[in-house]
């Protein structure tokens, strides 16, 4: 089976991945941050982009449980979140901590969890200190 042709985007995300860290492209101008891989700055397509490593810190803004499905990451029930990266852009991910206990709190910090290798969607636990609602 051939490899897929991907973009130098694409190709530079993955291997972030593939290393454990997540990586964002910036505005060159602007210095905004956007997420996901793009050929072009969403800003401003006369603005370049560079590629930098994300902190892996972000802020909780929604979460649902997921119950049910096929092809699932991971066995269900589990939480499914979107996270404002510190570096502004937002991104849907898995949620450590069990469903069945009190939902997280909307605003709590979190911290990307780094698992070499692993593939959208990215996994999260709430940062240090911080607790369930």
């Amino acid at each position: 089976m051939r490899e897929p042709i991907r973009p130098q985007a694409i190709t530079e995300f993955l291997s972030g991945l593939q290393e454990g860290s997540l990586r964002l492209q910036v505005g060159s101008i602007s210095g905004q941050a956007q997420f996901y891989p793009r050929a072009l700055n969403l800003g401003s397509v006369a603005e370049s982009v560079y590629t930098t490593t994300a902190t892996g810190q972000g802020t909780l803004m929604a979460c649902t449980v997921v119950r049910s499905g096929a092809d699932l990451p991971r066995p269900v029930p589990y939480w499914f979140a979107m996270i404002r990266l510190e570096e502004g852009p937002r991104i849907l991910g898995i949620l450590e901590g069990d469903p069945a206990t009190t939902p997280p709190r909307i605003g709590c910090s979190v911290l990307l969890q780094h698992h070499p290798g692993e593939l959208p969607p990215l996994t999260f636990r709430l940062a240090d200190g911080e607790q369930q609602a």
